[in-house]
């Protein structure tokens, strides 16, 4: 996560039990936030799939969302911010396993190459969101 987050200019905020809050900067902080989850949702998969030694496999939930958030040491002011909080909704109300989920504000600003990647789900209305997850074709 440090290492797909990093390498996308982001930089991780705070760590909460096994949940994560990371903060991406610079012109092409969508996209670099966008291929962060990506890759970690990659990773994790062939982790899952080649390498794990582990009873049961690791699961992920990520979320990416656009907004304003100034950064302080107190994480409970920092979630009290609306990006924040709309980051996390998305992340419990629209997020499956080992998936993840754009907010539609967030990616109708991607190229066409990016988001044809991600397929379209519709929830409470007009409200947008795009997912992008790995899975094993069933025969």
């Amino acid at each position: 996560v440090e290492t797909a987050a990093a390498k996308h200019n982001g930089r991780i905020w705070s760590w909460e039990g096994d949940g994560v809050l990371a903060a991406f900067y610079f012109s092409k902080k969508n996209t670099g936030a966008t291929l962060a989850a990506i890759e970690i949702i990659n990773e994790l998969f062939l982790f899952n799939t080649m390498r794990l030694n582990l009873r049961t496999p690791l699961n992920v939930r990520i979320s990416v969302h656009a907004g304003h958030c100034v950064y302080s040491r107190d994480m409970d002011k920092v979630k009290k911010s609306d990006a924040v909080k709309r980051a996390i909704e998305i992340e419990s109300k629209h997020t499956e396993l080992n998936t993840v989920t754009i907010s539609g504000t967030t990616g109708q600003h991607f190229s066409d190459l990016l988001i044809s990647n991600f397929g379209k789900t519709m929830s409470h209305g007009s409200v947008q969101f795009y997912t992008y997850g790995l899975c094993w074709e069933k025969p």
